[in-house]
């Protein structure tokens, strides 16, 4: 079920503040409310509430992966890099976010 998000600029909204941060339009003021569309995924097994404009792009960086070597995967397709950027995620898509560890 879609729903709108209500957040403040400067506050920390759980796992991924860069994220929601990022979508306030500019907003550089702490205490400054804005309400967006909001979408409900499942990411790794887990349910997350992300703005409805949301790319793959926008995810990895929220997640502190979008400078690593990550393999993605939304609703069971391969989604290359090349396209993290222009792929926008919908409400209810499943996503896999697999990323490779070092070691030796």
């Amino acid at each position: 079920m879609a729903r709108a998000l209500t957040l403040r600029c400067g506050m920390q909204c759980g796992r991924s503040p860069a994220l929601w941060e990022s979508r306030l339009d500019g907003c550089a003021r702490p205490g400054v409310s804005a309400t967006i569309p909001g979408m409900d995924i499942t990411l790794n097994g887990e349910h997350r509430t992300l703005p409805a404009s949301t790319t793959l792009s926008d995810l990895l960086r929220a997640e502190g992966l979008l400078e690593r070597r990550v393999a993605v995967e939304v609703n069971g397709h391969i989604v290359t890099r090349s396209l993290h950027g222009c792929h926008g995620l919908a409400e209810g898509d499943v996503v896999e976010i697999v990323h490779a560890l070092g070691g030796g």
